[in-house]
C-alpha cells in the first residue's frame, strides 16, 4: 500500500458556506437495521444465497471463491480517513484480497470531507468512504454524479460508535440528570451530526435553540472538555472512550439510541472511474466484501476463529490510532452489512437531509436516488455469494 499526502489546493465550488470549509471527519454514528439491511439486500438479490457461518460448531469459513485478476494490474487510488469505518479496504489492503483482483489500491489521507468529496469528483481518486455529510448533498445539488455503489458502516439499536456526552463534574454535581437539563448548556458537534443532537434535544423537550451550539472537530471537543470549555458533545471513538476512562465526561446516550436504523457510511465512486473502469470498479468491490466479511465476522456475528479476530485487531492497530488492542474490547466499532447492501437512500432523506434543511445547511432537496447504484455491487455479489 502507498499513502500519499496531496498538496491541498484551491478546493471547487464543492464546499458548503454554512460549513465554513473544512467539515468534520464522518462520524460513525448510525446505520441501517438488520431489517433495513435485509429489506435491501431482497430489493437488490444477485447472485446464490450463502450461508453466514459454518455448521454449528466450527468458526466461520468464507465461501470458496476463485480470483479472475485484471492483467495488467489497474492502479486505483482511494480517501484514506484514518477510521475504524473504513475497515473493509483496511483487510482487503491487508489480506492481499486487492492484489487478488489485479489492483493496486493506493490510499492518499484525509480527514476533510471537502476536499475528500472534490478529489472523487474530479476523478483525482476513484473512490472514499463517505458519511451523509452536507458536503456531499450540495455536491450534488451542484450537479456533480456522486455515485454511492455499496453500503459500509450501518447500526442497529446497540450501535455506539458514537455518543452523546456530558462533562463528568456537571453528572456529578447533579446539574446534568436528564436531556431537558442541557437547556442554557454549550453543546458540541460538527454538522453531521447534528440530525444526533436534534433527537438527544428533542427527548429533553428541546431544540438547538435552547442550546448554545458550537462547531468544533472531534479532538477539539476533546481538549474542551479537558477546560470545561463545553458541558456536552456528540463525540465519536476512540475518544468518547477516552473521555470516559479519563473522567473528563460520561456517556449517557448512545448512537444506537437515536439513530438505529440509518446509514452512517457508504462507499461513493467517482463518475469518471464508473464510466471508464467498469471493470476495475466491479473487481474492487469484491475485495471490499471479502474485507467487510472478515470484520462482519470477528467482530458483529463473532463466528470467527481467535486468530481471525486478532488478525483484524491488527489491522485496526495499523491503520487508525487507536494503537492499544486491548481498546477494542471497549470502544464502540462499525457494524456491517455482510453484502455491503444496506440501501441508504430512504434514511438519508429522511433524517439527514432533512434535518440539514432545517439548520440551514443545506438549501434544496437532493433526489438520492439518482445517486444510488448497487448494480456493480450486484455483479461482485454474483460471484461471490451473498450472505444471508
Amino acid at each position: 500500500m502507498t499513502r500519499r499526502f496531496p498538496a491541498l489546493g484551491l478546493l471547487l465550488a464543492l464546499t458548503l458556506s454554512a460549513c465554513g470549509g473544512a467539515a468534520t471527519p464522518p462520524a460513525a454514528s448510525s446505520a441501517a437495521s438488520s431489517a433495513s439491511a435485509s429489506a435491501a439486500a431482497s430489493s437488490r438479490s444477485a447472485g446464490a444465497a450463502v450461508p453466514s457461518s459454518s455448521p454449528s460448531g466450527s468458526p466461520y469459513a468464507p465461501r470458496a471463491y476463485t480470483a479472475q485478476p485484471l492483467s495488467p494490474p489497474v492502479t486505483v487510488k482511494g480517501i484514506d480517513t484514518g477510521l475504524t469505518g473504513l475497515i473493509g479496504v483496511y483487510e482487503a489492503l491487508d489480506r492481499g484480497y486487492f492484489k487478488d483482483e489485479g489492483l493496486d489500491v493506493q490510499l492518499t489521507s484525509s480527514n476533510d470531507t471537502a476536499v475528500s468529496a472534490q478529489m472523487v469528483a474530479t476523478g483525482q481518486v476513484a473512490f472514499e468512504n463517505l458519511s451523509p455529510d452536507p458536503v456531499f448533498f450540495n455536491a450534488m445539488d451542484r450537479g456533480i454524479d456522486l455515485k454511492i455503489v455499496a453500503s459500509s458502516v450501518i447500526s442497529g439499536p446497540n450501535n455506539r460508535t458514537a455518543v452523546f456526552l456530558v462533562r463528568q463534574d456537571l453528572i456529578d454535581s447533579g446539574r446534568y440528570k436528564a436531556p431537558a437539563d442541557l437547556k442554557g448548556m454549550k453543546v458540541a458537534a460538527g454538522p453531521v451530526s447534528y440530525p444526533s443532537i436534534d433527537r438527544v434535544l428533542t427527548m429533553g423537550g428541546l431544540t438547538m435553540q435552547d442550546v448554545d451550539m458550537v462547531n468544533l472537530t472531534p479532538p477539539a471537543m476533546f481538549a474542551a472538555f479537558k477546560n470545561k470549555g463545553i458541558d456536552a458533545a456528540w463525540l465519536t471513538e476512540p475518544l468518547a472512550t477516552q473521555a470516559n476512562v479519563q473522567h473528563l465526561a460520561k456517556t449517557v446516550i448512545t448512537s444506537g439510541q437515536v439513530l438505529s436504523g440509518v446509514v452512517a457510511a457508504a462507499v461513493i465512486m467517482a463518475p469518471s472511474f464508473l464510466k471508464d473502469r467498469p471493470d476495475a470498479a466491479q473487481h474492487l468491490l469484491i475485495a471490499y466484501v471479502r474485507g467487510l466479511r472478515d470484520y462482519y465476522h470477528a467482530f458483529d456475528k463473532k463466528d470467527a476463529s481467535d486468530a481471525l479476530r486478532a488478525q483484524v485487531v491488527q489491522t485496526f492497530i495499523k491503520h487508525t490510532a487507536v494503537k492499544n488492542p486491548a481498546l477494542y474490547t471497549q470502544i464502540g466499532l462499525p457494524e456491517v452489512d455482510p453484502n455491503g447492501a444496506a440501501d441508504p437512500t430512504q434514511s438519508w432523506e429522511n433524517v439527514y437531509e432533512a434535518s440539514y434543511l432545517q439548520h440551514g445547511l443545506i438549501q434544496h432537496k437532493v433526489d438520492l436516488s439518482k445517486h444510488v447504484d448497487f448494480s456493480i455491487l450486484n455483479s461482485a455479489l454474483s460471484k461471490l455469494g451473498r450472505e444471508t
